[in-house]
């Protein structure tokens, strides 16, 4: 699935994280926040919100589950539930500087 969000193919992306999510009996949170993000570059936020809170059930305390949950309630018009999710993830990553920024912003 990587190759495929690499090279723009993101159907083909979420077909591979799909399968591997069947295989590893969705267990795995990087799985569940790469879909997220094929879901969110095809425009279908609805999907990327349950799988970033698939993710984030997984691994609470990743801060990218959060990070994709924003970037789709962000893109899906819903600046409210984007910037609790930015902050949920600045306050688990403070290093990161681009998650904060998006808290503050």
């Amino acid at each position: 699935g990587n190759g495929h969000l690499a090279a723009g193919e993101f159907v083909r992306a979420l077909r591979s994280y799909t399968e591997a999510i069947e295989l590893c009996q969705s267990r795995d949170h990087t799985l569940f926040s790469n879909r997220a993000f094929a879901f969110t570059k095809l425009g279908q936020y609805a999907r990327a919100i349950v799988d970033a809170d698939a993710a984030i059930q997984l691994a609470p305390t990743w801060s990218k589950g959060y990070f994709r949950r924003a970037e789709a309630f962000r893109l899906s018009g819903m600046p409210a539930q984007a910037l609790q999710a930015y902050c949920v993830a600045s306050r688990i990553d403070p290093s990161d500087e681009h998650l904060r920024a998006c808290c503050i912003n």
